[in-house]
């Protein structure tokens, strides 16, 4: 702020000075009257610039003091559309209407689980400190006063840091407290917002209805429908379970695009994939690093497990995690 001021009262000085070595250059060429007459038309133009800049600033200024008594006007998203397939599927208006919400929907819980939140703040703040570590060692162009650049900090872009890069990063290290002063402010000024908080007492506002709370149990509890968001625009699509088999059962046994396998071949081409790097990197046609492009098989996932997460909720989790365990 201070330096902000003192460059503009160099400039309004430096101004001011070029504007007195003008008005005398235009004395010794005009006449008095024509002067004057001058003098007056700049008089008016600095009146209406100096009026129009007021305005504007009064109008800012009213809109800023009214802002906290103004309501607030929540944009709600638009409905989305609802496809049934059959058209005569069966869903009551409640149904439709959380449908219309997306699957992208979070609703509100009725209470905060006090572990989970300060677990997630937890590892928010352990990304802060290596975040502001590696952008302040890593900022080589912004803040380089000379036009020559030190090549030792510039990025590696050679093929073997490109397969370094895929290396999976298994390090805990965080930056110990006190490099940062406001980042460990923020950190303890959150943490102790956190602790002011109530974590029994339950929430007043809902964003959904009873009706449509209603309806989104009904909803997991379907075994006769299949819920999936549409593959363009975004709508939702429900289909018929006895249909959607069907559909998959027609696509999937179409020899044109697919072949039927008697078992999973997936750790075959995982190991085929690895023999090939290795045999690469023998022959130096892969440098060494380029063993990162192996990935390690997982023979199981636990789709539950991997669909669960301390992220909130989403209709599409609700509807997933109820079929998926019917189906386990």
């Amino acid at each position: 702020m201070v330096t902000t001021i003192s460059s503009m009262v160099r400039r309004c000085h430096t101004l001011t000075t070029e504007i007195v070595a003008i008005r005398n250059e235009l004395k010794d060429l005009c006449s008095v009257e024509d002067y004057r007459n001058i003098s007056a038309t700049i008089h008016q133009v600095y009146s209406d610039v100096y009026d129009s800049l007021m305005a504007l600033k009064q109008d800012k200024l009213a809109a800023l003091t009214n802002s906290t008594t103004q309501e607030i006007v929540v944009d709600t998203p638009a409905p989305k559309l609802v496809v049934t397939i059959p058209e005569d599927l069966q869903l009551d208006t409640h149904e439709k209407s959380v449908l219309e919400k997306g699957l992208n929907y979070i609703p509100t819980r009725k209470r905060c689980d006090e572990y989970t939140a300060k677990a997630n703040c937890e590892k928010f703040f352990g990304r802060l400190r290596p975040q502001a570590h590696f952008s302040t060692n890593q900022d080589f162009s912004t803040n380089q006063e000379s036009s020559e650049i030190d090549t030792s900090q510039t990025p590696d872009l050679s093929e073997d840091s490109t397969f370094e890069s895929l290396k999976p990063k298994t390090s805990n290290w965080t930056p110990a407290p006190g490099r940062f002063g406001s980042v460990d402010y923020y950190i303890s000024k959150y943490r102790s917002e956190v602790n002011k908080l109530n974590f029994k007492r339950h929430l007043v506002t809902d964003n959904l209805t009873p009706g449509e709370r209603a309806a989104l149990t009904s909803l997991r509890q379907r075994d006769d429908i299949v819920i999936k968001p549409a593959d363009k625009g975004g709508a939702v699509v429900v289909w018929d379970r006895n249909l959607y088999l069907q559909e998959a059962e027609r696509q999937l046994s179409d020899n044109t695009f697919y072949e039927r396998l008697d078992r999973d071949f997936t750790v075959d081409h995982n190991k085929t994939v690895c023999e090939v790097v290795k045999e690469a990197i023998t022959k130096g046609e892969l440098p060494a690093s380029a063993i990162n492009l192996v990935w390690k098989i997982l023979v199981r996932l636990d789709f539950i497990s991997c669909r669960k997460s301390t992220s909130p909720e989403t209709l599409e989790d609700l509807l997933f995690l109820h079929v998926t365990a019917q189906q386990s």
